[in-house]
Formats: structure tokens, sequence, C-alpha cells
């Protein structure tokens, strides 16, 4: 059997990141280093590229949608108190549908 069947391939990392921490994030990362039996790099790679990241919302999105979902709940309250819609509630199921669709195109959805 050949020799170099068990060795491993050394790759070289050429490229060094620095991380700041409050010495509590390095308290929690040595804690989960010791349950996992990583090393630090090792645990880092596999951290950063096994999560999806997500993007943080821009405020006034969340606050238009906020108010959307707002004013579809009234709707639903009249609906399910056994009204009828008007004129008005269609005006507002219509105008939720126009700028939900604007929220979503924003957000890349």
């Amino acid at each position: 059997m050949n020799q170099n069947f068990h060795k491993k391939r050394k790759i070289t990392k050429t490229i060094f990141k620095r991380l700041r921490l409050t010495p509590d994030e390095w308290s929690a990362i040595e804690k989960k280093l010791k349950e996992t039996g990583m090393t630090f790099s090792k645990f880092a790679l596999s951290s950063m590229l096994s999560r999806r990241i997500r993007l943080p919302i821009e405020r006034e999105l969340l606050t238009e949608l906020s108010k959307q979902g707002n004013n579809l709940n009234q709707v639903a309250a009249k609906l399910n108190s056994g009204e009828s819609l008007d004129r008005v509630g269609l005006r507002i199921i219509a105008e939720n549908n126009s700028i939900l669709r604007r929220i979503y195109k924003r957000l890349g959805k």
C-alpha cells in the first residue's frame, strides 16, 4: 500500500484576517471550542460557511410592513364579524397588494 495514501493533503492558507472581540464574546467562543475540540480557524470557517447570512432589513421597510399588516387585520376583522367589504376595504386590499409587491421587489424576493 502506498504510504502517501493516508497523508492529508496540505492546503497553504495565505490570507490572514483579524477579529475584534469583547472578553465576553471570546469567553463564549472558548467554551464552544472546548466543547467541539476544534481549532479557532476550523470553528470560525465552519460557522461562517455553513450558515445562511441574513441581510438586515431597513427600518422603513419594517415600518411599512407593520402598517400594511394592521390594515389587513382591520379588513379581516370586518370580514370575520360578518360585515361585507365596501369600496374602502377593497381599496385597502389593492393598495396593500401594490405596496407589498414593491417591498418584496426591494428585498429581492
